[in-house]
């Protein structure tokens, strides 16, 4: 009977621990910098909406009790999205280390782009379901904020930006540093917008805009949603928004819009940093005939030997779009390189054959992104990126990547 008891009680404790983890949120991005040595990941402006040409979204898993040999299931999920809704899109069991905390996982959409729709992450755990979040790839013609007309409406007659919020004991919000222009380093914004005698129950939106940083126009990067409440009888509130940024803001021109019942009501614009930098011609370009895109590759793999000899990125940088270098972590993309820097590749002699030009992709903001593969040595053939944008006349660098392929 002893022997029973304690076979039974390895049982519920082996089912127990089989469950013992939890997912306590999950957060998106199109951006996140990996922190291997410190064991973090910082993630861009948080969101659930994406252009659909955005090349690669992000997810940041919160984790809770993770264990000895535990496992996670990460699957992506078409909802609504055509011609095939309600499609496993890609799944991967991930084995995690005992005591993970954050776990970062990622959506490939540079290759074979989703279409507009609603999709959702799923993760599992020994087939349970333990968390799901949704997000929305949204077509660009819909993405840009439209100059729609002001509604005026009484009970809200002003829009604040402040570093800071404060709740006072009555309830009330007092914002703090009140402004419209920004240092890059604040990386919190608040929004706040006092409101009286609006119908109880009313839907309301605060969504934020790049409206030019020197590389996007009129983007739409955040959006918060709410209902109108009151707290007593006295039909006064103040709705608080707050757009967060874990690194520095790039240089720009921004701008927060509120709507009311899906009608635009009140538009403010700020500014982050030095907008003088804005001045500089960048004008979109239309896309390069075979022979200037031949000609930008072969430029771009001289960059890429000079800077895999040098161990280095620096000839990579120097050929960099000014506004979009001055806000990469440049030492996270070096660190990505490690393993290119240290491969026992012949790289000098691939780069020396001729490429093969996959079809060149215009992308929203005007940049051309361009791949070619260079046959390799020892069947290891390489596919070479780079997304070029016109500068002061002048095709630069909006980011590249390296990597090897199946011959």
């Amino acid at each position: 009977m002893k022997k029973v008891s304690i076979l039974f009680f390895l049982i519920l404790f082996t089912l127990a621990n089989a469950y013992a983890y939890e997912v306590s949120s999950i957060e998106f991005s199109d951006v996140a910098i990996e922190y291997p040595e410190e064991q973090r990941v910082e993630l861009g402006a948080i969101t659930d909406r994406f252009p659909v040409d955005t090349p690669v979204i992000h997810a940041l898993i919160h984790l809770k009790g993770v264990g000895e040999n535990d496992s996670i299931v990460v699957r992506w999920v078409s909802i609504d999205a055509l011609p095939k809704p309600n499609t496993n899109l890609g799944e991967v069991e991930l084995f995690i280390d005992p005591y993970t905390k954050l776990l970062h996982v990622y959506y490939n959409n540079r290759d074979l782009q989703l279409p507009a729709g609603r999709y959702t992450l799923e993760l599992y755990s020994n087939g349970r379901l333990l968390s799901r979040k949704e997000f929305t790839l949204y077509s660009n013609k819909y993405g840009k904020t439209e100059k729609e007309s002001i509604h005026h409406i009484s009970g809200i007659s002003e829009i604040y930006l402040a570093k800071e919020v404060k709740e006072n004991s009555d309830g009330t919000i007092t914002p703090i540093g009140v402004g419209d222009h920004f240092p890059n380093s604040q990386h919190n914004i608040f929004v706040i917008i006092p409101y009286k005698n609006l119908e109880e129950g009313t839907p309301y939106s605060l969504e934020w805009i790049v409206v030019n940083d020197g590389i996007n126009r009129d983007k739409s990067i955040y959006k918060k949603e709410g209902i109108i409440r009151y707290a007593g009888r006295e039909k006064k509130g103040t709705i608080v928004g707050n757009i967060h940024l874990p690194r520095d803001w790039p240089d720009g021109i921004f701008e927060v819009v509120f709507r009311l019942d899906g009608k635009p009501v009140m538009r403010k614009r700020y500014t982050i940093g030095d907008v003088s930098k804005l001045e500089r011609s960048v004008q979109p370009a239309e896309a390069p005939d075979e022979a200037l895109q031949k000609q930008l590759i072969t430029r771009l793999a001289d960059w890429m030997l000079a800077s895999i000899e040098k161990k280095d990125l620096n000839p990579l940088y120097e050929h960099s779009v000014h506004s979009w270098r001055d806000r990469t972590d440049w030492k996270a993309l070096k660190h990505g390189f490690h393993g290119i820097f240290h491969a026992h590749l012949k790289w000098k002699e691939i780069f020396a054959q001729t490429p093969k030009l996959l079809p060149s992709k215009r992308l929203a903001n005007g940049a051309i992104r361009l791949q070619a593969i260079y046959p390799g040595i020892n069947s290891v053939d390489v596919l070479l990126e780079g997304t070029f944008y016109k500068e002061d006349g002048e095709w630069r660098l909006l980011g590249f990547a390296l990597e090897p392929v199946n011959p």
